[in-house]
């Protein structure tokens, strides 16, 4: 079966059933773009007529601000975009181009870390090599010291670091721009790979149409440039039962509901668990539920136990009947877990709290926060978080957004 999936060709794209949130972020990111053109339509003309075609700054970090508009038009194009979507991805019906037992061998090949897949540099053939045979190859050909030098540790630091110090003199001498200095220095720099790979890189109608993005092909599923599933070594020992657990040793244990699964409040869809998560887990997302069966939707970097202890302490403030908040800088019983405790009355012990998901540090840095707003989206969106429907005001997409 393994041989019938690799005989369609490492450019054979498997069908991607329909993802909601993938096309409401992309929904999402279109109708950004025109409420930015609207608003910044008429302050464009102006300063073209006043200083002429000066054109703007290239080399700037892209920002999040998505201006509220008041047309009318848009905000309806809009509705009817969002509507249509969920409609349209619920009423089509997915034909897949795999069957069942195609699916499990493309899945078993993606997992194999004894084997790993190349296309050959001619012919187009697809090309199995046993991994053991594969990494000594790569070994012997970076040991050629006419054509490689070995470094005892990766300047890729120690490049940033003089880049920095280059742009910070060019901003004090009046060269660039501020702007133009954090567009160009990469906080996260994408750490030099070996690759192998030879080509290195990579009308309006009554109804409305959709178009979807192509799903990845089988190179992009099984020849990744950094097989880091193969090399990574696990951890060995004995492995952990996913769910939520007490830690025994605080009170924050008392609100967790514990579990291997959690359920949709709406459709009753049961979700799985795939970490070991306490109230000492950090980077985490995590849901609070209400005695009227409401989700609230969360994410925190710190451990869960300090972000559950911050709720209940809203919560406290919204009911004590004392609280003065003219006495303090920030009025913190305003907060919506706080204020839909305070209206339906509950009290404080019913407060229930769950860890549904974690976030793993990236191996070659990066923004986590960035990604747990990601996360935080997608899981408050999959759950039916947002008001009337929960307990979340908004769905805040702007973490989607390309900085670059």
């Amino acid at each position: 079966m393994e041989v019938r999936v690799l005989s369609k060709g490492l450019t054979f794209v498997p069908t991607n059933r329909g993802r909601i949130f993938e096309t409401m972020v992309d929904n999402f990111k279109f109708t950004r773009r025109l409420r930015l053109k609207e608003h910044f339509a008429a302050s464009d003309n102006k300063q073209s007529q006043m200083e002429g075609n000066t054109g703007r700054n290239k080399f700037k970090l892209k920002g999040n601000f998505d201006p509220i508009t008041n047309n009318v038009s848009l905000k309806a194009f809009t509705r009817v975009i969002n509507d249509q979507t969920q409609k349209a991805t619920q009423q089509v019906k997915f034909r897949d181009n795999l069957s069942k037992d195609e699916r499990k061998a493309l899945k078993d090949l993606c997992d194999n870390k004894d084997i790993i897949i190349k296309s050959a540099d001619k012919g187009g053939a697809v090309v199995v090599l046993d991994y053991a045979y594969y990494r000594q190859e790569i070994l012997q050909q970076l040991s050629d010291a006419s054509c490689y030098q070995p470094v005892m540790f990766d300047p890729t630091s120690k490049f940033q670091l003089q880049l920095k110090k280059l742009l910070d003199m060019a901003v004090t001498h009046g060269w660039i721009l501020e702007e133009t200095r954090d567009y160009l220095y990469v906080e996260h720099p994408h750490w030099p790979l070996v690759s192998t790979d030879p080509d290195m890189s990579k009308l309006v109608n009554k109804k409305l149409r959709f178009g979807f993005k192509r799903n990845r092909n089988l190179r992009e599923l099984l020849t990744p440039a950094d097989p880091a599933k193969k090399y990574v070594q696990s951890t060995g020992g004995i492995t952990l039962k996913p769910g939520v657990f007490k830690c025994n040793n605080c009170v924050m244990c008392n609100t967790l509901i514990l579990g291997d699964q959690f359920f949709n409040p709406h459709s009753g869809k049961a979700y799985h668990i795939k970490h070991r998560l306490t109230c000492r887990s950090q980077n985490v997302i995590y849901i609070i539920k209400c005695p009227c069966g409401l989700l609230y939707c969360g994410k925190t970097m710190r451990q869960l136990r300090d972000r559950i202890s911050m709720h209940r302490s809203t919560i406290r403030a919204a009911l004590d009947t004392n609280y003065d908040s003219k006495k303090v800088k920030q009025d913190i019983s305003k907060q919506p877990i706080a204020q839909h405790w305070f209206k339906a009355n509950h009290p404080i012990s019913t407060f229930k709290c769950m860890p549904i998901d974690m976030v793993k540090s990236p191996r070659r840095g990066g923004d986590i926060d960035r990604i747990l707003l990601q996360k935080e989206a997608f899981w408050t969106f999959e759950l039916g978080c947002v008001a009337p429907k929960g307990l979340n005001s908004t769905l805040q997409l702007n973490s989607f957004l390309d900085k670059r």
